[in-house]
């Protein structure tokens, strides 16, 4: 099944993965030597930026930028190659050279998957143009081309993680569209829109999230309902505000008729796509439009989180920060500050049973407060306060979970906004037992 599309967050679009892939990726990645140069990459740039002085604005400012793309670049590594394990997992494994590829991808060996397929390119496109002319008259090369398409597919899905090569977009839009002309599956067809989609390429990605509507997802409503948030999310990034807000009611639609007749499977769906509709409205702001929507959400969520805590009681805790910020950014401060508190408490007590699962929770939540006592309501103490237990408990994770360097680097920009120098931050973290 491919991937979702939601809005995590008032404006921001992030990847729901659905598959449970039987490789284990971590092992994959740390035998890759391109996921440990990118990490070796990000200590130099930092080691360079400890000890630059902070005078040296610009170099500061360069080296900055070059950790944020690193930090960017490591996390879509792992969900590429988290993609690529799944894929490899789902296709038959039905041609030598996919067996040879998946058997270095599993090695953390993906330059040497996409080189079985190098070195027999010229061969693969031959084939693919052979196959592709003959696909009208000759019936029996059918599964020929199924299997030089999943090919193709997976030399696209292995190229999105070709970072040394400065075409690697173009080459991936390439493989992708040789995998279709071989084969229209509902595989390539929707990844295809979605990475056109993911890497902001919209006006190419709407025409292949039409084809998946038409082709894979007119007698399906939860294929036709996941399609349409993506496609409603595109128009929503490209300021199409009437036609998102069409999509996202045909999706919810589609979803609460699913939910009705099995609600365990569909009300999470139902949720996601009141959250999305959240987002737009209090985008445009509707907002008494996104506050209904956004506590339809935290209801559903509530009594999700009562029958499966460990799964959705996160997801309260995500919609109390929404609803949080928007009342934030609108003055309606006292809805606002007790919806942080709740948000706060519950995650607080999550990390009581699992810290290292929750303990970024917390901190993003601190930082959210934080944020609050600078902006909307201003209270430096408190601010600041807010900002250094955050970064105390973001210090231990800033390596095994390189998510939490974004909200270090938040914590740091809202101390800063106060005044407070980097040293004196390093002191106010020592005072602490750090």
């Amino acid at each position: 099944m491919p991937n979702e599309l939601s809005q995590n967050g008032i404006g921001i679009i992030g990847l729901q993965d659905v598959h449970n892939s039987t490789v284990n990726v971590t092992q994959i990645l740390g035998k890759s030597a391109e996921y440990k140069d990118l990490l070796n990459q990000l200590e130099t740039q930092r080691e360079l930026f400890a000890y630059l002085p902070e005078d040296q604005t610009e170099k500061r400012l360069r080296i900055s930028q070059t950790i944020a793309q690193l930090e960017a670049q490591i996390e879509q590594f792992k969900q590429d190659v988290t993609k690529l394990a799944q894929e490899f997992n789902r296709i038959e494994i039905n041609t030598d050279r996919l067996r040879r590829a998946k058997e270095h991808f599993e090695q953390g060996e993906i330059a040497a998957a996409r080189a079985v397929f190098d070195s027999e390119r010229e061969q693969m496109q031959n084939e693919n143009d052979r196959l592709v002319r003959e696909k009208p008259r000759i019936e029996q090369f059918l599964q020929m081309l199924k299997h030089n398409s999943e090919e193709f597919y997976m030399r696209a899905l292995l190229e999105r993680t070709a970072y040394d090569n400065p075409n690697w977009l173009a080459d991936t839009c390439e493989y992708f569209e040789r995998s279709i002309k071989a084969m229209e599956t509902e595989g390539n067809v929707f990844q295809y829109a979605l990475f056109l989609q993911e890497h902001n390429h919209f006006a190419q990605a709407e025409p292949w999230y039409q084809k998946y509507l038409d082709k894979f997802a007119s007698d399906d409503q939860f294929k036709r309902a996941m399609a349409l948030n993506n496609l409603a999310n595109l128009h929503s990034n490209k300021k199409e505000l009437a036609a998102a807000e069409a999509e996202y009611g045909e999706a919810l639609d589609i979803r609460r008729k699913l939910a009705e007749v099995n609600p365990s499977e569909y009300l999470p769906d139902v949720a996601i796509t009141l959250n999305n509709l959240a987002v737009l409205h209090s985008d445009k702001k509707e907002l008494a439009a996104a506050e209904a929507e956004y506590r339809e959400a935290l209801e559903l969520y509530r009594k999700l989180a009562e029958e499966n805590p460990s799964a959705y009681l996160r997801d309260v805790g995500l919609t109390l920060n929404n609803l949080a910020a928007m009342h934030s950014n609108n003055y309606q401060l006292a809805a606002a500050e007790a919806e942080y508190r709740e948000a706060l408490e519950l995650y607080r007590k999550l990390a009581e049973a699992d810290p290292s699962e929750y303990l970024p929770d917390v901190a993003l939540t601190l930082i959210n407060i934080a944020i609050y006592y600078l902006q909307s309501r201003p209270d430096r103490e408190r601010s600041i306060d807010l900002a250094i237990e955050s970064l105390t408990i973001l210090r231990p994770f800033v390596n095994s979970a390189l998510y939490t360097q974004r909200y270090m680097q938040s914590a740091i920009w809202v101390l800063q906004k106060w005044g407070i120098s980097m040293e004196d931050i390093q002191s106010r973290l020592e005072s602490r037992g750090e």
